[in-house]
């Protein structure tokens, strides 16, 4: 009996052992999910592995997974591919197309990676054939199209389309004479061709006494005449937003005929002293005009102010609001910037702080579908934990359901909102724009503007000595990724040194930043057709004797044109 046991115990011993043994380094369906701990986990699909080779490589578990095979057929670790990735041949592909699909009025890039190579492919015109580029699956695919037959259209700059270019661009900015007293100047300049742009005209508030409370202008925008306008011979009008004589007290529009590019013209300014119906626009930031409207966010007023400017020679107040009466938007301590979108207008900046903490930053939202009665309906601070880094609130762009916002205090970050729901606005995503590699040189985001797919931000550099743009693929608003970058070290832009709120204008396949130095301002232009790479093309500063006075920027504007 005792040997009889021992017999069986041994039998089951060994069955133990090889089954172990088996398990262990020959079973080809074994699978390790947790690499370094030791446990096996579910059996891989035989269709993964070649049976007959055991080659060491990776193998696709499924359409979201892979898995790395060595010689003895056992999985020594597995990944999952990126959202929205595909699992082929062994490989995480993704193909992404900027413009959705085959939409051959609008130039666009094809961008992803296939079995490890990333790739970046951008519509191009040879003549009237226009090669567009799709995704089919997860591989990037070209056609040829004849523009002329199947739109009736040219093929110009990378798409069926008339060309498109711009007009002229629209610089405010600070002069500080001699004397010591700070002037505002308005300066146009001519950038038809983006390599050579020219300044072209200017005006400022000591030569035109129709705007002389023009002395600090921190933003400006520019549009036709409303209509039913007064004015008979002109058509295009400059809306500047200023500090006014005494800064601490004031703020002012000062409206400008910009109809005759080399020789503006102001016509009316408003103060807030003299408009009780305004009498919180102090020092104010930002402008946006819709319609017969200017919207101006004011700092120290903590004030969003309307104007009527259905007649540009009487420009007249209407109504306000502010934080220190409106507990709906009691965080807005110090507004920053302004986005007009629909019948709302978005305003970002510093939250009532904290003795002892960080500051905080805040993102503001006012109802103005009645201009007579803004009303604030929400907000949301960087206490948002997935917005934690929006800390000061420079600057804000909004597109679709989102709010982008981009702060260069301690957060350094591009927060992004979702907005769908205007009276309960809630962060979604945020990315430390220093940490990630391919945008790493922009140190202290201040100005953003988004076009398409991309967001663009303007701010300094790693270094502190200059400035840098970076660009973010916002395609997967929860995801922002940075895929490209150009820093004052670009030869052709090496007066890029220090963009600051309101600085930057997107507009076709060229970015326009403007900054300061020591020796005056500039306007630098920087290619983005391949998002990837963006490529500086040209700049012009103050030394052009036509726009001497812009030596601080702080606002640009860019008005589009067809060239047909």
């Amino acid at each position: 009996m005792f040997l009889q046991k021992n017999i069986i115990f041994g039998a089951v011993l060994v069955v133990a052992l090889v089954s172990v043994l088996f398990v262990s380094f020959d079973n080809p369906f074994a699978s390790d999910a947790s690499v370094g701990k030791g446990f096996l986990g579910p059996p891989l699909p035989t269709s993964v592995i070649p049976i007959d080779d055991c080659t060491p490589t990776w193998y696709c578990v499924d359409a979201d997974t892979r898995a790395y095979i060595n010689s003895n057929c056992v999985p020594s670790q597995m990944t999952d591919c990126p959202q929205g990735w595909l699992c082929e041949n062994g490989y995480c592909n993704s193909c992404t197309d900027a413009d959705g699909g085959a939409d051959l009025q609008t130039r666009a890039t094809v961008y992803g990676e296939l079995e490890g190579e990333q790739f970046s492919y951008l519509d191009s015109c040879s003549g009237n054939m226009l090669t567009e580029w799709t995704c089919s699956g997860t591989s990037p695919v070209s056609s040829e199209i004849d523009c002329l037959a199947e739109t009736g259209n040219s093929c110009n700059d990378g798409a069926c389309a008339p060309p498109q270019g711009v007009a002229y661009i629209y610089v405010v900015s600070v002069d500080t004479p001699p004397s010591n007293s700070s002037y505002g100047s308005l300066a146009i300049i001519d950038a038809s061709n983006p390599s050579a742009p020219d300044g072209i005209g200017q005006i400022t508030r000591l030569e035109d006494p129709d705007i002389h409370g023009m002395k600090v202008p921190m933003s400006v925008q520019v549009g036709n005449i409303p209509p039913g306008t007064p004015l008979i011979n002109s058509s295009v009008l400059a809306f500047v937003a200023s500090w006014g004589e005494n800064s601490e007290l004031t703020g002012v529009l000062d409206i400008v005929n910009v109809s005759d590019p080399t020789n503006p013209d102001g016509i009316s300014e408003l103060i807030n002293t003299e408009d009780l119906e305004i009498r919180d626009m102090i020092r104010p930031t930002s402008i946006a005009v819709q319609g017969s409207y200017a919207y101006v966010a004011s700092k120290t007023g903590r004030s969003l102010s309307v104007i009527d400017i259905s007649n540009p020679l009487q420009p007249d107040g209407i109504a306000q609001v502010s934080s220190y009466t409106d507990p709906e938007i009691s965080e807005m301590l110090a507004p920053n910037s302004l986005f007009i979108s629909g019948n709302y207008a978005y305003i970002a900046g510093v939250a009532a702080q904290v003795p002892g903490q960080v500051t905080r930053g805040s993102l503001t939202i006012i109802d103005i579908s009645n201009p007579y009665a803004p009303d604030g309906i929400g907000q949301v601070t960087s206490l948002d934990p997935e917005i934690s880094q929006m800390l000061g609130s420079n600057s804000v762009f909004v597109s679709g359901n989102y709010a982008y916002v981009v702060s260069n205090d301690d957060g350094k970050s591009l927060a992004v909102i979702d907005v769908s729901n205007p009276s309960s606005p809630n962060g979604i995503a945020q990315k430390i724009v220093t940490n990630d590699p391919q945008t790493r040189q922009l140190l202290d985001p201040t100005s953003i503007f988004i076009s398409g797919n991309y967001a663009y931000i303007a701010g300094f550099s790693r270094s502190y000595s200059g400035g840098a743009l970076g660009i973010f693929n916002i395609s997967n608003p929860y995801a922002p990724d940075g895929i490209g970058q150009v820093t004052y070290t670009d030869p052709e832009i090496p007066g890029f040194l220090a963009p600051i709120d309101d600085s930057l204008f997107v507009y076709g396949n060229y970015a326009y930043v403007t900054s300061s130095n020591f020796d005056g301002g500039y306007l630098s232009i920087i290619n983005i057709s391949n998002p990837y790479s963006p490529d500086g093309v040209g700049e012009v500063s103050s030394h052009d004797p036509d726009i001497s006075h812009m030596i601080t920027p702080s606002s640009v504007f860019v008005v589009p044109r067809l060239e047909s």
